[in-house]
């Protein structure tokens, strides 16, 4: 039979197990804060409404109602990527009242 090239070359071959991933536990958060990036990407950069209420649904659902501050957060963001605030403001709350429509 003839062996694989790792082998041939000398490379220890490893079996499935070690090439499965392990659950992650105790780790800190991979997005500190949450969707809110993508949220604030999809705003300014695509101005996909789909994708913002795709994301804004998986924030919600993961971490509650959007507090003030974390409003204020994806605002800032999209105003770092040339939008407007005026424009950030009112496609987000746009988007909140027709994901609670939605909802509903």
């Amino acid at each position: 039979m003839a062996q694989s090239l790792a082998y041939q070359q000398g490379y220890p071959r490893r079996s499935i197990q070690e090439h499965s991933i392990q659950p992650k536990t105790q780790e800190p958060m991979k997005y500190p804060n949450g969707y809110l990036p993508r949220i604030a990407y999809h705003i300014s950069v695509t101005k996909n409404a789909d994708k913002i209420l795709f994301f804004l649904d998986r924030q919600i659902k993961m971490y509650g109602e959007p507090t003030i501050e974390e409003l204020k957060f994806i605002v800032q963001e999209c105003t770092n990527k040339g939008t407007r605030p005026s424009e950030a403001i009112y496609t987000l709350t746009q988007a909140l009242e027709r994901l609670k429509q939605i909802q509903a």
